[in-house]
């Protein structure tokens, strides 16, 4: 049996591709930065943090964020107890750098999110 004909038609790449793979993704004149000014929401990156440090953590109340604005970009700052310090950072910075990139999952592209552990 040949081919059903829908298959065919979609494999020859002639035709308008508009709306699937490859169509003109940058319409609507949304090139650029046009990030500028722009503070983005990151509650769920502090939820995220706090989650993790607390299970991380033998004083769980003890830990604490903090958010700054310096332009577009946010920075969370998570302050826990001085005893619990090494075990957010992690051997050589691992645990540490997995916050981080966790945290960059879930952050937009155009955004900007800074974890700082004092």
């Amino acid at each position: 049996m040949g081919r059903r004909r829908d298959q065919d038609d979609r494999n020859r790449g002639d035709g308008d591709n508009r709306g699937r793979r490859g169509g003109n993704r940058n319409r609507g004149g949304r090139g650029g930065n046009n990030n500028r000014g722009r503070v983005p929401n990151t509650r769920r990156q502090e939820a995220l943090v706090r989650y993790l440090a607390e299970r991380l953590v033998d004083d769980p109340a003890q830990v604490k964020i903090s958010r700054r604005v310096e332009g577009s970009t946010v920075v969370l700052e998570l302050s826990v107890a001085s005893n619990d310090v090494g075990r957010v950072i992690g051997k050589n910075g691992r645990v540490a750098e997995s916050m981080r990139r966790l945290i960059d999952v879930i952050t937009h592209p155009r955004d900007r999110v800074i974890l700082k552990i004092l």
